[in-house]
């Protein structure tokens, strides 16, 4: 009878252990996950980068064109009324892709910070039951610690309850020889 008690106590206590080892597993994953999520975020922010640099060089490329036409229009006399304003219109163009860019660039710059957000927030959770797993493994441990005290204490009864028993016999042994 005792030794189902202490076997059920052992159970329940590698019980414990095993979901603890589980808990930590599960935790080094999410833990994969979030760093795998923040390689994507950068991944992503190389390709965003990519595109501003495009419409950076193509703003460049407009402003040359713009220069180019200003000159060609210093150089040529021409009759106002009768040809379209490049040169207002290269400046609408130029004004249009510099709001394009700068609100791509706003996007791009709240993205980023609500994926960091969301992924700091994901590090933080995890850390945290991280520890809260350490913590508990810990107390379990300390568990088991007072409870092999207790057990060894028990068998340290148990052995001085057999001795006298045995005494006890061996009295009633020699009392009834001697009867």
């Amino acid at each position: 009878m005792r030794h189902g008690c202490l076997g059920e106590a052992g159970s329940n206590l590698q019980a414990g252990y095993e979901e603890e080892v589980l808990n930590r597993q599960d935790a080094k994953g999410l833990l994969l996950e979030a760093g795998k999520g923040a390689d994507e975020v950068a991944l992503i922010g190389t390709e965003h980068e990519k595109c501003i640099n495009s419409l950076m060089d193509k703003i460049t490329l407009l402003k040359k064109s713009q220069e180019e036409i200003q000159y060609a229009q210093i150089s040529m006399e021409m009759d106002v009324f009768s040809k379209p304003d490049l040169s207002t219109m290269l400046k609408d163009i130029h004004g249009q892709y510099k709001k394009l860019a700068a609100k791509n660039m706003q996007n791009t710059k709240g993205w980023f910070k609500s994926r960091f957000t969301m992924l700091t927030e994901s590090t933080a959770k995890n850390t945290e039951a991280t520890h809260a797993t350490k913590d508990e493994v810990s107390e379990s441990c300390h568990l088991l610690k007072a409870k092999t005290l207790v057990i060894k204490a028990c068998q340290g009864m148990n052995k001085a309850l057999e001795k006298q028993l045995q005494e006890l016999e061996n009295k009633q042994n020699a009392d009834i020889s001697a009867m």
